[in-house]
């Protein structure tokens, strides 16, 4: 593989085709000769195979260049220098390796000791012969089977109905037998169907009733499913109005009612194996002599994903794990998201049935392949056998993943439109749409934000992933404490700063989701009487809305505001004679880049050296952090750690301590974001800069805190957008606020969210421009 760079300096591009001697040496002697040729006009037969190496050389440097802003080339040689020995031998690897995956990466030597071992054994052949019309198996005789070619995801049918696309797979829910033929018309046979289960002896006023909940409670269901209705009675014998039950529902357009249960006064059907409680479903009707039986298939309502939040929606393989979804809307290439009905999870005593959750793209789900918004990373590795531990545990109290969502590349920071070029990135449906949306964990603030059909966002936070969304987006959202989660198949960044957080649109939902995420957190009934006001952070004017917000929240806690200066009490208490924030500039770069490089990027760049032949493409971002990483070492990476660990024990000592009753001794609070604009069409010429220096975001990133954001106000701001022969118009941002307490006090403050907001000095957030 050759580099290349402009005369300038900057990378342009990289040459791996090499002519048949391996020697970019003699190549090198190639091409000055080629030039002496071209200049003598001295045309040999040489001198056209060396033109024909040349050229396709420079084509696969055109093909392979960099379209976008060109980086320095300094910034890929600490990159470049740790790659010397990696050595191309077409062999994909199985998985990627890095400390929280199971190494599975081959080295150049065991492909070629497996190489060796190959079976070249001809495979199982029919050949059909003319003259006997027979065919004659070849290898192990007449005994041989021939395999079925299995089909690319389940199977399923998409279909308009009621105005909306609805997605159908082909596993079955339930089956229905009709002592009577049902007449449909021709085609795939399918009926809608509304299954409606009644504890108590159902009536005409009682369904009328659960038609009304079942339209304002679930999105998939329409009165079009009431064309054919399963009444299910669970309780004892008991005679039911069987008439005025069927002149409401006849009234509604339904052609067939089937009873079922203990029912007298009606003709009871068979029902079995109805793994749903209620709710809209598709039967696929098979007559039979003078009976027909229905097979019941779940519905799922299919959304068009307009803010680009998603990579892929997705849906359950009935073998186990997850597939891509195969079904969609009319958009302009954007993805589209199946949910299935809300109804299906009545009476289900898991604590979060039936919630949708969208999955960051650096979690593991079986079935699926994990990109981290990389082209190429999502290219080279195979789909996934496991599901990520703290996905599976959400999925076993209930949760169901409907898509997942983007990331900015490998979860390192990146701004919109000129670092994000493998994907585009995500819009912020906040204001005129077009502001930054923050990251890494740009997606899942993203969904949350824009659709009502999503409740859950999964993100991840290492230096500010999951705060700079909610912020931006103006929705709740949590950094838990380090260790909080299990992250075990998940992308990291830092082993020793990751964390799996989430975002909700409520208080209340995003304490209950917390106590299912994080259920080794003890819960806590007092508050924190002490509540910390870091000047450092605050400043000598904040909006307005803070100052609202921070007077209520006092009353509620029934104590005032304790001001406090951090720089100063660490200079006074830390023992560390330097300066916090001069202390800890380089610290959390240090960390994630030496870390990410050496356990992630490393592997994969060779992975993929070894079974392409070339450098993957970068982002911007990436290229300029893993540089940096690679040209550390392990001494400078453990005093990074060492000064971390001193601010975490200082902090835990001094700052914020542990308390039997409260858990934490204080409540700390500072701004996270004021509803300042963001336009995502701002231009620069520089390339992304090291995420250097310390601040308000980097305190629980360090001391190892919760660290959860709550949405309190908007403020608004004049819009650009159309501003050409336009003065613009007000648009408006979210204001939002950071509370902070000590480790493992999670639940504490994801319960104290919760009680603000029932008692209205939080709100929840709608979807779209406006956070209220």
């Amino acid at each position: 593989m050759i580099l290349l760079e402009s005369p300038s300096g900057h990378f342009v591009g990289r040459i791996s085709w090499l002519p048949p001697i391996y020697n970019p040496q003699l190549l090198v002697l190639m091409i000055l000769t080629l030039r002496i040729m071209v200049r003598t006009k001295f045309l040999l037969i040489a001198g056209t195979i060396f033109a024909s190496t040349v050229a396709q050389a420079a084509a696969d440097l055109i093909e392979r260049a960099d379209p976008h802003e060109l980086l320095p080339r300094d910034a890929l040689a600490p990159l470049l220098a740790t790659l010397r020995d990696v050595e191309y031998t077409g062999e994909h690897p199985k998985a990627h390796l890095h400390s929280r995956y199971v190494p599975m990466v081959e080295t150049p030597r065991d492909a070629r000791k497996r190489s060796a071992k190959r079976d070249y054994t001809p495979k199982k052949k029919c050949t059909h012969h003319p003259s006997t019309g027979n065919c004659d198996y070849i290898g192990n005789g007449s005994n041989s089977t021939i395999g079925f070619l299995e089909p690319v995801g389940q199977q399923s049918v998409s279909i308009i109905f009621d105005g909306r696309t609805i997605f159908v797979p082909f596993d079955p829910v339930g089956e229905v037998t009709c002592s009577t033929v049902i007449k449909t018309t021709s085609g795939l046979g399918l009926v809608p169907l509304t299954i409606m289960s009644f504890s108590s002896v159902p009536t005409a006023a009682s369904l009328g009733d659960k038609i009304a909940t079942f339209l304002s409670q679930d999105d998939v269901f329409s009165e079009g499913f009431l064309t054919t209705v399963i009444v299910k009675y669970v309780g004892a014998s008991a005679t039911a109005d069987t008439g005025a039950i069927e002149a409401l529902l006849k009234s509604k357009g339904t052609k067939l009612v089937i009873f079922a249960g203990a029912l007298t006064g009606a003709t009871v059907q068979s029902v079995s194996g109805i793994k749903i409680t209620e709710g809209p479903v598709l039967a696929q009707v098979y007559n039979k002599n003078s009976a027909s039986v229905l097979t019941l298939y779940p519905a799922y309502r299919v959304y068009r994903d307009s803010y680009q939040a998603f990579l892929t929606g997705i849906s359950p393989d009935p073998k186990g794990g997850w597939l891509p979804l195969s079904s969609g809307v009319d958009s302009d290439d954007t993805p589209s998201i199946a949910v299935p009905s809300r109804l299906y999870y009545t009476g289900s005593s898991k604590p979060l049935a039936g919630v949708r959750i969208a999955v960051k793209d650096i979690y593991d789900l079986a079935g699926l392949k994990t990109g981290c918004s990389s082209r190429a990373y999502y290219e080279l590795y195979p789909k996934k056998t496991s599901t990520a531990p703290i996905i599976q545990l959400l999925i076993d109290a209930g949760a169901i993943p409907v898509g997942k969502s983007k990331t900015s590349q490998f979860a390192n920071g990146e701004n919109p439109t000129i670092d994000w070029v493998d994907y585009h990135c995500p819009f912020n449906p906040r204001g005129d749409s077009y502001n930054n949306p923050s990251s890494s964990s740009s997606g899942s603030g993203a969904a949350i934000a824009a659709y009502d059909w999503i409740d859950v966002t999964i993100g991840s936070d290492t230096g500010g992933s999951i705060r700079g969304p909610a912020g931006a987006q103006g929705v709740f959202g949590i950094r838990p404490s380090f260790g909080a989660a299990d992250l075990t198949n998940v992308m990291p960044l830092a082993d020793v700063l990751d964390t799996a957080g989430y975002f909700t649109r409520t208080g209340a939902l995003l304490y209950k989701f917390g106590s299912a995420m994080y259920p080794s957190m003890k819960h806590y009934s007092q508050y924190p009487k002490k509540l910390l006001y870091p000047t450092d952070y605050w400043g000598s004017s904040p909006n307005p809305l803070f100052e609202s917000f921070i007077v209520k929240l006092e009353s509620f806690l029934n104590t005032t505001r304790t001001p406090i200066s951090i720089s100063s009490t660490w200079a006074n208490t830390s023992g560390v004679s330097t300066p916090m924030n001069t202390y800890l500039t380089t610290t959390y770069t240090d960390i994630i880049g030496y870390y990410q490089w050496f356990f992630f990027g490393k592997p994969f760049v060779e992975d993929h050296i070894r079974a392409k032949g070339y450098f993957p493409f970068l982002n911007p971002t990436p290229v300029v952090r893993w540089g940096y990483g690679a040209t550390l070492n392990e001494s400078r990476y453990q005093a990074a750690l060492t000064q971390k660990n001193t601010f975490k024990n200082w902090w835990l000592n001094t700052i914020q301590k542990s308390d039997n009753l409260t858990c934490s001794d204080s409540i700390m609070i500072y701004p996270q974001s004021s509803g300042s604009p963001s336009p995502r069409n701002t231009r620069t010429s520089s390339p992304p800069s090291l995420p250097n220096g310390f601040s308000s975001g980097r305190i629980s990133v360090h001391a190892e805190i919760p660290d959860v954001i709550v949405p309190i106000g908007e403020a608004p701001y004049n819009s650009t957008v159309g501003s050409f022969n336009y003065a613009g118009r007000t648009e408006y941002m979210p204001v939002t606020i950071s509370f902070l307490a000590h480790k493992n006090c999670d639940l504490m403050l994801l319960k104290l969210v919760a009680d603000l907001e029932a008692a209205g000095i939080v709100k929840p957030v709608k979807t779209g421009s406006r956070v209220y």
